[in-house]
C-alpha cells in the first residue's frame, strides 16, 4: 500500500512538473513570438510582424497571462499605428488599457493613455521658456511617441521678447520678470498647459554672466513669480548641454549621425556632434557670441563705422583665430563631416536679408560666399542689406512673411553688433572648411527655439521610459 502511495505520489509529481514544464514552453514561445513581431515591426516588415504578433497572443491568451496579453495588445496598437491605422490601433491599445488597469498597473495605464492620445490624433502639448541674455523665448510645442517610441516634436506657435536680462539693472530684471509671468499666463489660458508640463530655463550665456557677478540667486528670486505653484522651478543648462540639446532638437534623427551644429548665440557659440548612436556628444564652445564680441571690440573705443570694422578684424586676427583653430583640432567630427546646421540669432538675420524669399523654408543652404558677401555689405552698402528688393517674389503669403521677418531683424540688431556676428562667423566657417571633405553649411528656420524643444522632447523621453520600464 505505501509503495502504491509512493509511485502515485511520484507520479502526480511528474504529471505536474510535465504541465509546468509544457507552461513554460509555450509561454516562452510566444514571448519569441512577440519580441520577433516587435523586430519585424522597427524593420517595417508589417505584414510580417502582424503574424507573429497574433501568433504570439493566441498562445499567451491559451495560458491566461494577463500581462504579457496586455503586452501582446499594445505591440499590435503600435504595429497599427506605425501604419496609420488609427481606429486598429486605438481598438488594441483599449485592449491593453482594460488589463493594465485590472492589474492595478499604474504606470502602464499612463504610457498607454498617451499612446492612445497619439493614435487619437489628440495633441500633447508642451510649453518652454527660454531666458537668454538677449530675451525670452516663449515655444509651444506639440508631443508625440513614434511607433519605435522616438520622440517626435512639432512648433505649434513661438513669441519672444527683449528685456536685456543680462544688463541685471532693476528695470531690466522687472521686465524680464513681467515678461516671464505674461509667458506663463499665455501657455495656461490659451494653451491650457499645466504648470508640470512647463518648463523655465536660463541658457548658457546669461548663466555665464549671472555667475561671473555673483547673481544666480539674487535673479531667480527676482523673476520668479510670487504665486508660482508649487512645483515650479526655473533651471539652466550648461554650454555642453545646451549644444547637445540643440542638435536633438534641431537635427532630424536619420541625420544625427553624420549632421554637426554650430549655434552662434548673443553670449556665446557651442555645439558639436554626435559620435555614434551610443549617444556619445562631443561638444563645441566658445565664450564668443554676437553680443560678447561686440562688447570687446567696443572697449576699443573705435570712431566710426570701418575703425570699428578695422579693431574687430584685429581682434579675430590676433586672438580669437587661434582659439578657433585650436578648439576645432580637438573635433574631429566637426573637421570630418560634410554637412554643419548653423543656426543662431546672427545666421538667421544674414537669411533674411540675402533669401527673403526663402523664408518658410525650414532649411536654407548658406554658402560661403554667401557669408563673405554679407560681411562686405554690412560695412559697405548697410542700408542696401537690411532694405532687400523683394519685388520678385510673387507668392501673397511669402511676400507678407518676408515683410515681417526683415521688420524683425531690423529691430533686433544693429550694424555694430552684425559686423561683429559676421566677422566671426566668416571666421568659423573658414577654419570649418579647411580641410577636407569641404562643407555645405544649413540653416535650419526653428533652429533658434532648437535647444529648449530639445529639452523638452528628452524630458518626455525620459518620463515616457520611466513609466515604460514599470
Amino acid at each position: 500500500m505505501r509503495k502504491y502511495l509512493l509511485f502515485l505520489l511520484m507520479g502526480l509529481f511528474a504529471f505536474s512538473t510535465m504541465q509546468a514544464q509544457d507552461y513554460y514552453r509555450k509561454i516562452n514561445n510566444a514571448l519569441r513570438y512577440i519580441k520577433v513581431g516587435s523586430t519585424l515591426r522597427e524593420a517595417q516588415q508589417y505584414d510580417l510582424s502582424e503574424k507573429y504578433l497574433r501568433q504570439g497572443l493566441q498562445l499567451i491568451t491559451e495560458q491566461g497571462d494577463k500581462y504579457w496579453e496586455a503586452a501582446a495588445y499594445e505591440n499590435l496598437g503600435l504595429l497599427y499605428k506605425e501604419q496609420d491605422k488609427g481606429e486598429e490601433a486605438v481598438r488594441y491599445f483599449n485592449r491593453a488599457l482594460a488589463i493594465y488597469k485590472q492589474l492595478k498597473m499604474t504606470l502602464s495605464e499612463k504610457a498607454i493613455e498617451q499612446m492612445l492620445n497619439g493614435a487619437e490624433g489628440k495633441e500633447q502639448l508642451f510649453g518652454g521658456i527660454e531666458i537668454t541674455p538677449k530675451g525670452l523665448k516663449l515655444s509651444i510645442v506639440s508631443i508625440e511617441l513614434s511607433s519605435s517610441n522616438e520622440v517626435q516634436y512639432v512648433l505649434k506657435t513661438d513669441t519672444s521678447s527683449n528685456p536685456e536680462p543680462a544688463a541685471l539693472t532693476q528695470q531690466s530684471t522687472q521686465e524680464t520678470a513681467q515678461v516671464l509671468r505674461s509667458f506663463l499666463d499665455i501657455a495656461r489660458s490659451t494653451y491650457k498647459i499645466p504648470i508640470e508640463k512647463m518648463f523655465v530655463v536660463i541658457a548658457s550665456g546669461l548663466k555665464t554672466e549671472l555667475d561671473k557677478k555673483n547673481k544666480w540667486a539674487e535673479f531667480v528670486s527676482a523673476i520668479t513669480p510670487p504665486n508660482a505653484a508649487p512645483g515650479f522651478a526655473i533651471k539652466f543648462v550648461t554650454p555642453a548641454e545646451e549644444g547637445e540639446l540643440a542638435v536633438l532638437g534641431t537635427v532630424p534623427p536619420k541625420r544625427r549621425y553624420s549632421t554637426s551644429l554650430v549655434d552662434v548665440g548673443s553670449g556665446n557659440t557651442k555645439g558639436g556632434y554626435f559620435m555614434d548612436a551610443t549617444e556619445t556628444f562631443d561638444a563645441l564652445y566658445f565664450s564668443i557670441g554676437t553680443r560678447t564680441f561686440t562688447k570687446m571690440i567696443k572697449e576699443k573705443n573705435p570712431t566710426g563705422v570701418q575703425d570699428f570694422v578695422r579693431v574687430a578684424e584685429k581682434i579675430y586676427r590676433d586672438s580669437l583665430n587661434q582659439v578657433v583653430r585650436d578648439e576645432l583640432s580637438r573635433r574631429a567630427g566637426l573637421r570630418n563631416r560634410s554637412s554643419i546646421y548653423l543656426s543662431g540669432g546672427i545666421i538667421w538675420t544674414m537669411v533674411s536679408y540675402l533669401y527673403p524669399d526663402k523664408v518658410n523654408e525650414p532649411f536654407v543652404e548658406l554658402t560661403i560666399e554667401d557669408i563673405r558677401r554679407f560681411r562686405i555689405m554690412v560695412a559697405s552698402n548697410f542700408e542696401k542689406l537690411i532694405q532687400p528688393d523683394i519685388s520678385f517674389i510673387n507668392n501673397d503669403k511669402t511676400m507678407h512673411d518676408a515683410r515681417i521677418n526683415i521688420s524683425r531683424a531690423q529691430n533686433t540688431y544693429d550694424q555694430e553688433s552684425l559686423i561683429a556676428g559676421a566677422i566671426w562667423v566668416d571666421g568659423l566657417v573658414h577654419e570649418l572648411n579647411a580641410t577636407q571633405p569641404a562643407k555645405r553649411f544649413y540653416f535650419p528656420k526653428y533652429g533658434y527655439v532648437g535647444w529648449i524643444s530639445g529639452y523638452i522632447a528628452r524630458a518626455v523621453a525620459e518620463e515616457f521610459k520611466k513609466k515604460n520600464e514599470q
